[in-house]
């Protein structure tokens, strides 16, 4: 009879085939003698702490802010650390110190470091002002703007730089996707690294008279404009009526009977026929009736057709505003029929520009979903008065600056390029 190992027991012994593979190539590599060469990842374990050490001490003796270097400074640092790569191939590419740089052993320690500073990033709230004295010196409240971390990925970046110049001296076809994607993984990098610092988001109530509001936040004069809202459309999704109980009103509405006027003009509930002879929007009541006027506080309202097997008749319902009621239409002493808030579809805004000298600039027309440019930032309509409706008093901006993105977006299309060469180079 034929026996089964145990898929548990298949499973232990293909894992330790595994880790002793793994084992038996690195070991030589763990019982060499330290710093001789090559270098491996005992020296760069020690290295990588006495970078990080070094760099804390500093931060503790003498608080560092990186914050205050600009866009145009980044990129310098970024270009500095791409000439430094070039000068340690063509001029130290035969000291003991290159081979590591460039080695498998000190890319997974860097991996390894990078990944506990993301875990301590989720232990310590970031950009908190409630964190202890020691934490804000060691910067654990701001990792992603800590000496340390500029330390770490300044290296990562060298080593990147620098085996890309190594296979572009030696440039061979099979290079070609080795060289694409590590210069899109050097770009991302690079915009998370560096471009940290440089992104700001700040909320912005504009309305009606003008505001201020700097637009080149990083210029050594400060561009500051003036902003008011000129107009304001808004298009709701078509109103729906449900059917509500009288005791509870809005709660617990059964969305079996709830339906949209556009797709469904009559609805057949128990013994009642309900059908929509007309809708108003926008309206507001005038004597017990509902007329079609845009005015301040202006509702939504439909006349229903009511009839059962005891009478017919007409009713008006309303879903209410700031200034008028909701209106039901009962069916019976437990049932009425109720008009649901309608949902805002889209809205738009015309935003008036005020430049320093006085001209005032076209007026810009912004959507939601569709932001625009406006100077360094890129300005998303985010939300408005809702109690007003489309006569709101303000609306909401949120205002972006992140130089960045496009360079993320290059070293992503970098590396989508190099994956589907590497792809194509196989097949």
């Amino acid at each position: 009879m034929i026996e089964f190992a145990p898929i548990g027991q298949v499973f232990k012994n293909w894992l330790f085939g595994a880790y002793s593979k793994i084992k038996q190539n690195n070991l030589e590599k763990f019982r060499s003698p330290i710093w001789e060469k090559p270098w491996g990842y005992l020296e760069s374990v020690i290295l990588i702490l006495t970078f990080w050490l070094i760099s804390i001490v500093i931060t503790w003796a003498h608080p560092i802010s990186l914050k205050s270097l600009s866009f145009g400074h980044h990129l310098v640092i970024l270009g500095l650390i791409g000439l430094s790569g070039l000068i340690v191939f063509l001029i130290f590419k035969k000291a003991v110190w290159y081979a590591w740089l460039v080695s498998l052993e000190l890319t997974i320690v860097n991996l390894l470091a990078g990944l506990f500073l993301v875990f301590l990033m989720l232990i310590f709230e970031q950009n908190s002002f409630f964190q202890s004295a020691w934490i804000k010196t060691l910067q654990l409240d701001n990792i992603s703007s800590s000496l340390y971390v500029w330390v770490l990925a300044a290296l990562v970046e060298l080593q990147l730089s620098t085996v890309i110049w190594k296979r572009i001296f030696n440039f061979t076809k099979k290079d070609f996707v080795f060289v694409l994607q590590h210069t899109g993984i050097l770009l991302v990098i690079a915009a998370l690294w560096l471009g940290a610092s440089d992104v700001e988001k700040h909320t912005v109530k504009v309305e009606k008279t003008f505001a201020p509001f700097i637009i080149n936040r990083h210029a050594e004069n400060f561009e500051m404009v003036q902003m008011r809202l000129v107009d304001f459309d808004l298009t709701y999704f078509p109103p729906k009526l449900a059917i509500v109980h009288v005791k509870d009103t809005l709660q617990g509405i059964d969305l079996k009977w709830v339906w949209s006027i556009e797709s469904k003009t009559s609805m057949r509930f128990k013994n009642h026929q309900i059908e929509v002879d007309t809708l108003l929007v926008p309206a507001i009541p005038i004597e017990g009736n509902y007329y079609r006027v845009n005015d301040l506080g202006h509702t939504q309202a439909v006349r229903l057709n009511l009839s059962s097997s005891q009478q017919k008749r007409q009713a008006w319902v309303s879903n209410g505003s700031l200034l008028y009621p909701s209106v039901m239409a009962s069916l019976d002493d437990q049932y009425a029929v109720a008009m649901l808030k309608s949902e805002p579809k889209t809205y738009q805004c015309l935003l008036e520009i005020e430049y320093p000298n006085g001209q005032i600039a076209s007026k810009l027309s912004i959507e939601v979903n569709r932001p625009i440019q406006l100077g360094m930032w890129t300005v998303y309509l985010t939300d408005f008065n809702a109690q007003w409706g489309d006569r709101t008093d303000y609306v909401m901006l949120e205002m972006v600056y992140d130089p960045w993105l496009e360079i993320m977006y290059i070293g992503l299309g970098l590396l989508v390029i190099g994956s589907i060469s590497m792809l194509l180079w196989r097949a």
